[in-house]
């Protein structure tokens, strides 16, 4: 749609605001005057913990076999999609996106995201994501 062309053509500029905020937010200014973009107050009570991606989830029991299907996030994918513009040129957009995993697991063992974290590494990706993961 129309929209979502100018939202693809402005995005550029929605990535910089965020990146700008981010970076006035987290920067130590030893001195310096850096200027806070917006006008409201940043916290950054939690951030160490508000940046993990490593997170996971129970999202169904199943009281029967005693096990849960977990539903986690990993370390961050980068992708790459092909677009077309509207005078119909054809280009690369390159970003981040969240990796995915799910697995049943003893519901008497449930998992937090620290316990993820650490295990994160050995545990495979769903079948179903092979063919688009490469």
């Amino acid at each position: 749609s129309e929209a979502d062309y100018d939202y693809i053509e402005n995005i550029d500029t929605t990535f910089k605001d965020i990146i700008e905020n981010l970076a006035s937010a987290l920067t130590i200014t030893s001195g310096r005057n850096i200027p806070i973009i917006s006008k409201e107050e940043t916290s950054l009570a939690g951030a160490y913990n508000a940046f993990k991606t490593t997170l996971i989830a129970d999202v169904h029991t199943e009281t029967n076999s005693k096990r849960v299907l977990e539903v986690g996030t990993g370390k961050i994918d980068w992708v790459i999609v092909a677009h077309e513009s509207k005078d119909g040129r054809v280009g690369l957009a390159v970003g981040p996106m969240f990796s995915y995993y799910e697995f049943p697991w003893k519901m008497s063992d449930r998992l937090t995201d620290e316990k993820w974290r650490k295990m994160v590494d050995s545990v495979e990706r769903p079948d179903w994501t092979k063919e688009f993961i490469s």
